[in-house]
């Protein structure tokens, strides 16, 4: 084609894209938003997991401090209520995990039902299952279980508190100054004729939960000198856990 001034334009001018053209520029937004997508990809999974991580250890550091309140104000042996210490060495229904039984008196860290006895009160820590109100799958939970009125005739039953739902696996053990063992009771040990009863030195707790992204097991732990442990008990019970 010419044009008024003499000039020849080539045909080329008035064409859209070629075929190739436009397949390597589809290849090359196809390759960039492939990668975009990845990186959202990881991002976001990544910011699911930290999140329900963070979750479950605020859940578990509330469970873990909790027994750990407890045990601190076990009453220390002497006078005239024995304290009772029992670490029962269980199962989990599942049949897989440990399911320790705790129990033990204490006096009450925050405001609980009226307590006749001095402010003492029985806590028993333990695994049970429970509907967990969203379908009708049974959800095995950790439970703090309490009775107030000590010194009643019949034992009444307790008032039951959620600790930490999700457990697997809720176990513990004892150490009396020398070894670790999965199992305590007080009425079993040297100074029990003497109506003052024993605590252990240490009690070592652990909570094991699932990990919802990977299905692996989860265990969190923390140990507790009791309040009659001396400093080189305690010192024991670190080195030797």
């Amino acid at each position: 084609m010419t044009t008024s001034k003499g000039r020849t334009l080539s045909p080329r001018r008035y064409c859209g894209f070629t075929l190739m053209e436009m397949l390597l520029a589809m290849t090359i937004v196809c390759m960039i938003s492939g990668a975009a997508f990845a990186s959202l990809h990881i991002a976001f999974s990544t910011r699911r997991k930290v999140e329900w991580k963070l979750t479950m250890m605020r859940k578990v550091e509330h469970a873990l401090t909790m027994i750990h309140r407890d045990l601190l104000n076990c009453p220390t042996p002497g006078g005239e209520m024995s304290p009772t210490f029992e670490g029962e060495d269980s199962t989990a229904d599942s049949g897989d995990y440990e399911g320790d039984v705790l129990t033990f008196y204490t006096r009450p860290w925050r405001v609980e039902p009226q307590t006749p006895y001095g402010g003492i009160i029985k806590v028993v820590y333990e695994l049970g299952e429970q509907n967990d109100g969203e379908s009708d799958k049974e959800d095995t939970v950790l439970f703090r279980r309490t009775v107030a009125n000590v010194l009643a005739a019949t034992e009444p039953d307790p008032d039951d508190e959620v600790v930490l739902r999700g457990v697997k696996g809720f176990s513990v053990s004892f150490y009396d100054g020398s070894d670790w063992s999965d199992e305590f009771d007080s009425e079993d040990s040297d100074d029990s004729d003497s109506g003052s009863g024993t605590l252990p030195i240490a009690v070592l707790y652990k909570i094991t939960l699932e990990d919802e992204e990977t299905g692996d097991d989860v265990t969190f732990q923390r140990m507790t000198l009791l309040p009659c442990a001396t400093e080189e008990e305690a010192e024991s019970a670190v080195v030797n856990r």
